[in-house]
């Protein structure tokens, strides 16, 4: 399996305000093929691992990219940000466009 096939359209979002500012949402099930999904979406149930990401200035909420990009210098970027980096680029993300205010609440939940 590849990374294009791993990635689902649906576990991942690009939230857009009218005046500009853009996030993406994305979730850790979308890295996974189709036949492991099944198994951890029953495991993780209740478990919600869904990330914010920044593409300009790069910046993932995930504990992989503060300790192993920000803290160690390990890698460039995480899992989330590549995936995010090629949806973005073969435009296959789900785009939600937001007000600036509802964007601004939003954007507040997530990092909060």
């Amino acid at each position: 399996d590849t990374l294009l096939e791993a990635i689902h359209i649906a576990e991942m979002a690009k939230v857009k305000s009218n005046s500009g500012r853009v996030v993406f949402r994305v979730s850790d099930l979308c890295l996974y093929p189709e036949e492991e999904r099944v198994g951890k979406e029953k495991e993780d149930e209740e478990i919600e691992n869904i990330f914010t990401c920044l593409l300009f200035p790069r910046h993932c909420s995930c504990e992989t990219f503060l300790k192993e990009v920000i803290l160690q210098d390990k890698s460039i970027m995480c899992r989330h940000l590549l995936a995010i980096m090629i949806s973005h680029a073969l435009n296959i993300s789900e785009n939600i466009q937001l007000n600036d205010e509802d964007f601004a609440e939003h954007y507040y939940s997530w990092v909060a």
